[in-house]
């Protein structure tokens, strides 16, 4: 391509990004002008240092999350922030150009694949089009939750060759992407143990940290932990490691703690798996032996003091969940196969699948042997904007709010024809999906078809907004309030005019009357199996057929062979990144994983990094 011609198509490009960056801040309900600074700030540091967003992008992935506050989580800020990194870095490609390697004829394949079976399972989901509504991009029911899981490959794929420019530009850039999955443990173990330190009267308690994506339930979280915590051993390997050793002991004592406190057996026994896939790795490079063996010896210790703990273990809440594998294994197994039976029986589901996120749509529409979840739709009208709500399996609608001791009036316009329609209003101590103290107010709707309800009562707080002591201080839990609809499955419950005021009658909430839809309101469930696989592999059939199967079971095969070359040739680092690859893996037996887009994304950068070293470096054979 003409030099000229290939900087005006970067320039038009980056400016396209930009715009739906700044789109993005002016149109969002919360902390706009935070996060223009902050996306200012770090477009500035970018362009200076051009390998900032190898440490930047696996860092914010898990903890810029704001959607239990803003209610965006179709299109939230940290897809801005990819949108804005590849922005910069194309403006910079102008400016000065970098040459990468040529994609491996191999990887060209799989990616074609890989992009096939995207496309094809995305268009599955909005063929015949769909009117765009207001609930469009805010209910996972919707056929444009297509887009939404979606985006995990696309913004991978957005940043395919920045980063291998990178790669080819900074020697230790995988070094630097590791360090930033680095950070990103680090952001969520944290979270992870001062949430548990907030509830710790509340057992059993299962934390969530930073990730809003556990509203639904399944494994975010759980997935987190086992791809990240083999990044640990970076600290090892670094040059001045002695210095390091108490913060490499630190990280690891207070990862292994945050990854206890999700009370999940998934993460812990893909991270034994993962450490001990990485541990023979590295003693196969024959790099850094000493250490090595040095870690086994305290691994082994440390094992030998778990076994000695074992009785004990076995009491806490997660032992009782190793005791309950048996069990909750054939409750697992009964789910994978119902959800494999929802499918379409023709070859073209076979093939390609019954398109991407659609799950979650299609077991309320046609499960047989387990409960349906509960529906939401939000409405825009020239009459009025509503929320309407069916009764199933319980769905709290939410928003975070800040409660004292004291009486607040709350009032709310309901419409139903269901003659044994109820609507409840809470407001509990809550992080994500556990609660404390909650204050319960209910009502039996009257039926009275196409008429506004008016009601109204006084919510006494009482103990809401507890919390822990600290010398100088007090540390309060997070409060919200929350509603739920019943008895309604027919027709369901038309929620209005929400309104929550103070003794002074301040307004509390914001857009009580979801004029802007979904805006700072978000919402969870008690139940998880209706909205997800609980399976990857399963995951990616019911989504993408068996072409997403071969396209993605291809770069993971890929992967592995270049992995195996690289630690064949004494490269430590990959040891890890297989250890890190091996723990996504495993989690993936009970989480459906792709349907998490940050995620995904988290694999297929971690695939692109591996592919890109090896092109740059190996210059493979048939480059």
């Amino acid at each position: 391509m003409n030099v000229s011609l290939r900087r005006g198509a970067c320039l038009a490009f980056a400016c396209a990004l930009l715009a739906v960056t700044v789109w993005f801040v002016v149109d969002f309900p919360i902390l706009r002008w935070t996060l223009a600074l902050g996306f200012i700030v770090y477009a500035v540091c970018l362009w200076r240092w051009p390998w900032l967003w190898l440490v930047a992008i696996p860092a914010l992935l898990p903890v810029l999350d704001l959607a239990s506050w803003s209610g965006r989580f179709f299109f939230d800020e940290f897809d801005a922030v990819v949108l804005l990194t590849a922005a910069v870095l194309a403006l910079r490609e102008t400016a000065t150009p970098v040459a990468a390697a040529p994609l491996p004829r191999e990887l060209k394949w799989l990616l074609a694949l890989l992009a096939a079976s995207y496309l094809i399972s995305t268009a599955i989901r909005l063929w015949p089009p769909v009117p765009i509504t207001i609930d469009s991009f805010a209910n996972y029911a919707s056929p444009y939750n297509s887009l939404r899981v979606a985006k995990g490959f696309v913004w991978a794929l957005l940043l395919l060759q920045p980063l291998r420019q990178a790669v080819a530009r900074y020697p230790n850039a995988k070094l630097l992407l590791g360090y930033g999955f680095l950070i990103g443990l680090t952001g969520v173990a944290l979270a992870a143990s001062y949430e548990r330190w907030l509830f710790a009267d509340i057992e059993p308690y299962r934390t969530t940290a930073t990730f809003s994506s556990m509203h639904t339930g399944d494994g975010p979280i759980d997935v987190w932990f086992a791809t990240t915590m083999p990044f640990v051993g970076l600290l090892l390997f670094n040059r001045r490691w002695t210095l390091l050793l108490p913060l490499t002991i630190a990280l690891g004592l207070l990862s292994a703690y945050a990854l206890y406190t999700t009370g999940s057996r998934g993460p812990v026994i893909a991270v034994l798996v993962a450490l001990a896939i990485g541990a023979l790795a590295l003693l196969s490079t024959r790099a850094h032996r000493r250490r090595v063996v040095g870690v086994l010896a305290l691994a082994i210790a440390a094992g030998f003091v778990a076994t000695l703990e074992l009785p004990v273990m076995l009491q806490s809440s997660l032992g009782q969940r190793f005791l309950q594998t048996p069990e909750d294994a054939f409750v697992r197994l009964r789910h994978w196969r119902d959800a494999l039976a929802l499918r379409d029986p023709t070859l073209a589901t076979q093939l390609f699948g019954m398109g991407l996120g659609s799950f979650p749509a299609i077991h309320q529409q046609r499960s047989v042997h387990e409960p349906r979840t509960t529906r939401y739709r939000w409405v825009s009208s020239a009459e009025a904007s509503f929320v309407r709500i069916w009764s199933g399996q319980n769905l709290y609608m939410y928003q975070s709010v800040a409660a004292t001791q004291s009486d607040y009036r709350f009032s709310v316009q309901l419409r139903t024809s269901e003659p044994h329609a109820a609507f409840t209003v809470l407001w509990c101590e809550e992080w994500m999906l556990t609660s404390a103290n909650c204050t319960n107010n209910h009502l039996d709707i009257r039926p009275l078809p196409g008429q506004w309800q008016s009601w109204t009562t006084t919510i006494r707080t009482g103990d809401v907004g507890s919390g822990r002591h600290l010398p100088g201080g007090f540390v309060e839990r997070p409060t919200r309030l929350l509603f739920l609809v019943s008895g309604a499955p027919n027709t369901g419950v038309d929620v209005a005019d929400v309104s929550l005021k103070d003794s002074q009658g301040s307004e509390l909430l914001r857009n009580g009357d979801f004029a802007h839809g979904a805006d700072r309101w978000f919402w969870e469930v008690d139940d998880h199996l209706q909205w997800h696989t609980k399976n990857l592999a399963v995951n990616i059939l019911f989504d993408q057929g068996w072409f997403g199967i071969l396209a993605v079971g291809g770069l993971f095969w890929l992967v592995l062979r270049r992995l195996v070359r690289r630690i064949g040739e004494h490269d430590w680092l990959s040891a890890i990144y297989l250890a890190s690859l091996a723990g996504f893996a495993v989690t993936g037996t009970t989480v459906s994983t792709f349907d998490q887009p940050r995620l995904a994304f988290a694999f297929y950068m971690l695939c692109f990094a591996i592919l890109s070293e090896a092109a740059t470096t190996q210059q493979m054979d048939n480059a």
